[in-house]
């Protein structure tokens, strides 16, 4: 992990976003190490976000070659680019995002790559619809306490998937200031006061968990079976398995 210090040209360049999640997330950011695998629309979008928020070093993951569906759905490649190898293309339009963040390509097959690979990173980002390298990739992940992400798209269609493992977080609730005299808990984020006369309330901050579930173990519930009202209250943090309209 690389220091956590905060240089006065970073303070500069990420002011806006350290008065919006504070100096503390910055330098949480500035520290990660994040691998992107497989290069289109999605994680071009992804990879651009990423750098210009002032993350450490990005790692482009791909063996493809760059095609004419390249160009017609993102920005960091070119006509040019047109045969060569989409990681390795793409270096230049993300390098120039932000000079402050390392930037590197690899150009070999994620099939290729083990365990010890992915220990390396504290963020994997994936875009792939192969379920048996998906799962392969989140277990390795899991094994190893480095955040997952993953998601496709197409068309008007898409999946997203996060296994953040446990999750600790920070959340600001109102309570009735009668509650916190024995101190604020989530529960009291839902107490509600039965009078008719509006309870006086102030603003506390609360320490929550969320427990994230694997991509093998989502892929094993019928979220066909569940109503819109109980996906929205369903705790597994996955938003269904999609596939490709039928054409």
């Amino acid at each position: 992990m690389s220091s956590l210090a905060i240089t006065e040209d970073e303070a500069a360049l990420y002011d806006r976003q350290i008065r919006l999640w504070g100096l503390d997330a910055q330098k949480r950011m500035r520290a990660s190490d994040v691998l992107v695998i497989g290069v289109n629309g999605l994680t071009g979008e992804v990879m651009k976000n990423i750098v210009l928020a002032g993350i450490n070093s990005l790692t482009i993951l791909d063996d493809a070659e760059v095609t004419e569906d390249h160009l017609s759905a993102m920005f960091v490649v070119s006509s040019d680019h047109l045969g060569k190898k989409v990681a390795e293309a793409s270096l230049n339009a993300i390098r120039r995002l932000n000079p402050l963040v390392k930037v590197a390509a690899d150009v070999s097959s994620v099939k290729d790559k083990d365990a010890e690979f992915f220990k390396q990173f504290h963020i994997v980002c994936m875009s792939s619809v192969d379920i048996t390298l998906l799962t392969r990739v989140n277990d390795i992940c899991r094994e190893h306490k480095v955040k997952f992400f993953c998601g496709s798209v197409f068309g008007f269609y898409g999946f997203m998937f996060s296994d953040l493992g446990t999750h600790e977080y920070a959340e600001e609730i109102k309570v009735s200031k009668s509650d916190t005299s024995n101190g604020p808990t989530a529960a009291k984020q839902r107490r509600l006061n039965s009078s008719n006369s509006k309870p006086e309330t102030e603003t506390v901050t609360v320490k929550n968990t969320s427990h994230f579930e694997s991509f093998k173990s989502t892929l094993s519930v019928d979220w066909s079976i569940l109503t819109p009202k109980q996906l929205k209250k369903t705790s597994c943090q996955l938003i269904g398995q999609f596939s490709p309209p039928n054409s």
